[in-house]
């Protein structure tokens, strides 16, 4: 048995270029790393590659996303009711078209014979007027 000194031996002591008495070390005592052959090459990228897809796979799968909205179902009675909205503004409204009317006489108007969004022709009765007047006027001339 080797004798040691601090817990270390003398073969850990030794130099590189010193003769190994281990039969499993070569000579020189230095050990390469890199395979030596083209093949533990090839060998060796392929592992390396194979590790890193793994990893960037690993942590595609486990990265935190943004949560899509999903739609959700939801059942609800629906009956019916009076809506009432106020609305307040102030400003001047203006027409989108206007039409300037002209009448023969003046009084009261009895009814209304068209509706709006109503299209009319040259011709039609659009409003009646009251003709009380007009009938005294008839008869006392």
């Amino acid at each position: 048995m080797p004798a040691t000194l601090l817990g270390v031996s003398e073969q850990d002591t030794a130099s590189p270029d010193a003769p190994s008495t281990d039969p499993g070390r070569s000579t020189r005592g230095k050990r390469r790393r890199w395979p030596r052959t083209a093949r533990g090459r090839v060998v060796l990228a392929l592992a390396l590659v194979l590790a890193l897809a793994g990893g960037g796979t690993t942590a595609w799968a486990l990265w935190p996303r943004a949560t899509e909205a999903q739609a959700v179902r939801q059942e609800v009675v629906v009956s019916p009711t009076t809506l009432k909205t106020t609305v307040s503004a102030s400003g001047t409204l203006e027409p989108e078209r206007q039409a300037d009317l002209s009448f023969g006489s003046s009084s009261t108007v009895q009814a209304v014979a068209v509706a709006v969004g109503d299209r009319v022709a040259r011709g039609d009765v659009l409003a009646t007027i009251d003709d009380a007047a007009l009938q005294i006027a008839l008869r006392s001339a």
